[in-house]
Protein backbone atom coordinates (compact mmCIF):
# COMPACT_ATOMS: atom_id res chain seq x y z
CA UNK A 1 0.00 0.00 0.00
CA UNK A 2 3.11 2.21 0.36
CA UNK A 3 4.19 2.57 -3.43
CA UNK A 4 0.61 3.04 -4.21
CA UNK A 5 0.13 5.85 -2.35
CA UNK A 6 3.83 7.16 -2.87
CA UNK A 7 3.61 6.57 -6.60
CA UNK A 8 -0.03 8.56 -6.59
CA UNK A 9 0.87 11.25 -4.46
CA UNK A 10 4.82 11.49 -4.28
CA UNK A 11 4.76 12.02 -0.52
CA UNK A 12 7.25 10.95 1.71
CA UNK A 13 6.20 7.27 3.49
CA UNK A 14 6.71 7.46 7.50
CA UNK A 15 6.65 3.39 9.26
CA UNK A 16 6.09 4.74 12.83
CA UNK A 17 6.95 1.84 14.57
CA UNK A 18 10.29 1.29 12.54
CA UNK A 19 11.22 5.29 13.33
CA UNK A 20 10.15 4.22 16.82
CA UNK A 21 12.57 1.26 17.43
CA UNK A 22 15.10 3.46 15.62
CA UNK A 23 14.96 6.25 17.88
CA UNK A 24 14.80 3.70 21.16
CA UNK A 25 17.30 1.48 19.71
CA UNK A 26 15.60 -1.52 20.21
CA UNK A 27 12.97 -3.59 18.38
CA UNK A 28 8.98 -3.31 19.63
CA UNK A 29 9.78 -6.73 21.49
CA UNK A 30 12.25 -5.52 23.30
CA UNK A 31 10.76 -2.57 24.54
CA UNK A 32 7.49 -4.74 25.38
CA UNK A 33 9.88 -7.24 27.31
CA UNK A 34 11.70 -4.02 29.52
CA UNK A 35 8.96 -1.53 29.52
CA UNK A 36 5.81 -3.60 29.17
CA UNK A 37 2.89 -2.77 26.98
CA UNK A 38 2.35 0.33 28.66
CA UNK A 39 5.94 1.65 28.33
CA UNK A 40 5.76 0.84 24.42
CA UNK A 41 2.45 2.88 24.13
CA UNK A 42 3.78 6.00 25.48
CA UNK A 43 6.88 6.08 23.60
CA UNK A 44 4.08 5.13 20.71
CA UNK A 45 1.83 8.23 21.65
CA UNK A 46 4.73 10.72 21.88
CA UNK A 47 6.56 9.46 18.47
CA UNK A 48 2.86 10.07 16.83
CA UNK A 49 2.89 13.31 18.23
CA UNK A 50 5.93 14.50 16.29
CA UNK A 51 5.05 12.79 13.02
CA UNK A 52 1.47 14.23 13.24
CA UNK A 53 3.16 17.79 12.76
CA UNK A 54 4.48 17.19 9.37
CA UNK A 55 3.01 17.11 6.19
CA UNK A 56 2.79 15.57 3.15
CA UNK A 57 3.36 12.06 4.34
CA UNK A 58 1.77 8.69 4.69
CA UNK A 59 2.07 7.29 7.60
CA UNK A 60 2.00 4.16 8.45
CA UNK A 61 1.39 2.95 11.98
CA UNK A 62 0.62 -0.69 14.10
CA UNK A 63 -2.80 -1.45 14.49
CA UNK A 64 -3.24 -0.68 18.27
CA UNK A 65 -2.35 2.93 17.69
CA UNK A 66 -6.08 3.57 17.79
CA UNK A 67 -6.88 2.31 21.33
CA UNK A 68 -6.04 5.46 22.62
CA UNK A 69 -8.39 8.38 21.72
CA UNK A 70 -5.51 11.05 21.90
CA UNK A 71 -4.02 9.06 19.22
CA UNK A 72 -7.51 8.87 17.24
CA UNK A 73 -7.61 12.50 17.43
CA UNK A 74 -4.22 13.19 16.52
CA UNK A 75 -4.42 11.38 13.09
CA UNK A 76 -7.53 13.16 12.48
CA UNK A 77 -6.26 16.45 12.73
CA UNK A 78 -3.24 15.72 10.82
CA UNK A 79 -5.32 14.32 7.75
CA UNK A 80 -6.82 11.58 5.71
CA UNK A 81 -7.12 8.11 7.87
CA UNK A 82 -6.95 5.33 6.44
CA UNK A 83 -8.40 2.00 8.28
CA UNK A 84 -6.16 -1.47 6.69
CA UNK A 85 -8.65 -4.18 7.56
CA UNK A 86 -7.77 -8.03 7.26
CA UNK A 87 -9.48 -11.04 8.74
CA UNK A 88 -8.44 -13.16 11.19
CA UNK A 89 -7.06 -15.66 8.77
CA UNK A 90 -5.28 -13.45 6.58
CA UNK A 91 -3.35 -11.41 9.84
CA UNK A 92 -2.33 -15.20 11.36
CA UNK A 93 -0.87 -15.79 7.77
CA UNK A 94 0.80 -12.63 7.94
CA UNK A 95 1.89 -13.01 11.55
CA UNK A 96 3.56 -17.19 10.53
CA UNK A 97 4.54 -15.90 7.31
CA UNK A 98 7.09 -12.91 8.17
CA UNK A 99 10.27 -13.59 9.56
CA UNK A 100 10.71 -10.28 10.80
CA UNK A 101 7.74 -10.38 13.08
CA UNK A 102 9.37 -12.97 15.36
CA UNK A 103 12.36 -10.59 15.93
CA UNK A 104 10.35 -7.42 16.47
CA UNK A 105 7.24 -8.01 17.48
CA UNK A 106 5.92 -9.00 20.72
CA UNK A 107 4.61 -12.47 21.26
CA UNK A 108 0.94 -12.53 21.20
CA UNK A 109 0.48 -13.01 24.96
CA UNK A 110 -2.32 -15.61 24.84
CA UNK A 111 -1.70 -16.97 21.41
CA UNK A 112 -3.36 -17.68 18.05
CA UNK A 113 -6.29 -17.33 16.59
CA UNK A 114 -8.23 -16.61 19.65
CA UNK A 115 -5.67 -13.62 20.42
CA UNK A 116 -6.19 -12.30 16.86
CA UNK A 117 -10.03 -11.81 17.50
CA UNK A 118 -10.07 -10.58 20.59
CA UNK A 119 -7.38 -7.65 19.18
CA UNK A 120 -9.43 -6.80 16.39
CA UNK A 121 -12.64 -6.98 18.21
CA UNK A 122 -11.24 -4.21 20.41
CA UNK A 123 -9.98 -2.74 17.55
CA UNK A 124 -13.31 -2.43 15.47
CA UNK A 125 -15.01 -0.62 18.39
CA UNK A 126 -12.24 2.42 17.69
CA UNK A 127 -12.37 1.76 14.04
CA UNK A 128 -15.48 4.39 13.38
CA UNK A 129 -13.90 7.20 12.93
CA UNK A 130 -11.43 6.47 9.42
CA UNK A 131 -12.61 8.48 6.53
CA UNK A 132 -11.45 5.42 4.10
CA UNK A 133 -11.34 1.60 4.80
CA UNK A 134 -10.01 -0.40 1.90
CA UNK A 135 -9.78 -4.01 1.59
CA UNK A 136 -6.03 -4.55 3.00
CA UNK A 137 -6.73 -8.36 2.68
CA UNK A 138 -4.76 -7.62 -1.06
CA UNK A 139 -0.80 -6.85 -1.21
CA UNK A 140 -1.49 -4.20 -3.16
CA UNK A 141 -3.60 -1.27 -4.40
CA UNK A 142 -7.26 -2.09 -5.45
CA UNK A 143 -9.09 1.13 -5.23
CA UNK A 144 -12.58 -0.46 -6.86
CA UNK A 145 -12.53 -2.54 -3.01
CA UNK A 146 -12.13 0.73 -1.31
CA UNK A 147 -15.52 1.97 0.63
CA UNK A 148 -16.11 5.28 2.43
CA UNK A 149 -16.64 4.89 6.36
CA UNK A 150 -20.45 3.76 7.64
Amino acid sequence: MRAFWRAELGWKCVDADGLLETKAGMSIREIFELEGEAGFRLRESELLGEICGGSQQVVATGGGVILDRRNRERLIASGVCVLLEADVATIERRLNEDPASAGRRPALTVGGRAEIESLLATCASHSTWSVLRPDSMWRTARPGKWRKRS
